[in-house]
């Protein structure tokens, strides 16, 4: 799978929100106070949030919940 990368500043709260397109879904990213959250989707699909204390550790899960999804979910034949 190939991973791509974006990263965006929001001006009105000096946050970083790094977006990232992994397998068909993407995946947002961003630090909310002492943990990480990532808004995991795929296009016209359901939101799913996963939060870690470590931007790492988050994006670890999410990758996992991706490789987790039935094939149907993930748009394979």
């Amino acid at each position: 799978m190939i991973e791509t990368q974006r990263t965006m500043m929001n001006a009105d709260t000096s946050q970083i929100l790094e977006i990232l397109d992994h397998g068909g879904y993407q995946i947002r990213l961003t630090q909310t106070g002492l943990e990480w959250v990532a808004a995991m989707a795929r296009p016209q699909g359901r939101l799913t949030l996963i939060a870690a204390a470590d931007r790492e550790i988050v994006l670890v899960k999410t990758r996992a919940r991706i490789a987790a999804q039935k094939p149907e979910d993930r748009g394979a034949a």
